[in-house]
């Protein structure tokens, strides 16, 4: 059977496409500020959500690695490192020094998600984290570097694979374990 398909333009390269001198065609210009934006905010959304990056087997299947409960208690936390943290958990706890960024980043970022910011970032003052979730991970944040940040990026494959109940370090993160009890099922909601 034959099936009709439309083409249009999207907002990605909306300057269109070109021929170059061999004749082959290329998008002209670059992706368009408002695909990029828009790209930005789901794909931090989906973090939000699922705890991970999208991931996709041989033939695009989606997987879902687990979902977890987890908490950051995140030292020296400065507003840059807030942002590249949040979307990777549950809650997140800074220090009492660390709070001016807290406002900031939620009036920057809380227009760009349903999820209520001023639930998922907290101060964790005398709290026992570890107690209230999960899965509790603290560390440095001026030790985090882009090597050891795939820790964080990749916390609920590890977990799935390894996790033990108790607590357990590894290299600048220090893990309470109190359950691995995952969410995934809860995320999705069908209403009809």
């Amino acid at each position: 059977g034959y099936v009709y398909h439309m083409t249009c333009r999207g907002s990605r390269f909306k300057d269109g496409a070109m021929r170059n001198p061999a004749g082959q065609v290329f998008m002209k210009g670059r992706e368009s500020s408002e695909w990029l934006a828009q790209n930005l905010r789901s794909t931090r959304n989906f973090i939000r959500k699922w705890g991970h990056m999208v991931q996709h087997d041989e033939y695009l299947k989606p997987i879902i690695p687990p979902k977890f409960d987890v908490a950051f208690v995140a030292y020296n936390c400065d507003a840059n490192m807030l942002k590249e943290l949040e979307p990777w958990c549950s809650k997140i706890y800074l220090d009492l020094s660390d709070s001016d960024c807290i406002g900031e980043y939620v009036k920057e970022e809380q227009p760009n998600t349903k999820y209520d910011l001023d639930e998922r970032i907290k101060l964790y003052g005398h709290s026992k984290i570890s107690e209230l979730h999960d899965v509790c991970v603290e560390f440095d944040c001026q030790k985090l570097t882009p090597q050891n940040f795939q820790v964080i990026v990749n916390l609920s494959q590890m977990l799935q694979d390894s996790g033990e109940i108790g607590e357990m370090e590894y290299d600048i993160f220090k893990f309470f374990i109190k359950s691995l009890d995952t969410y995934e099922k809860e995320l999705i909601v069908c209403e009809s």
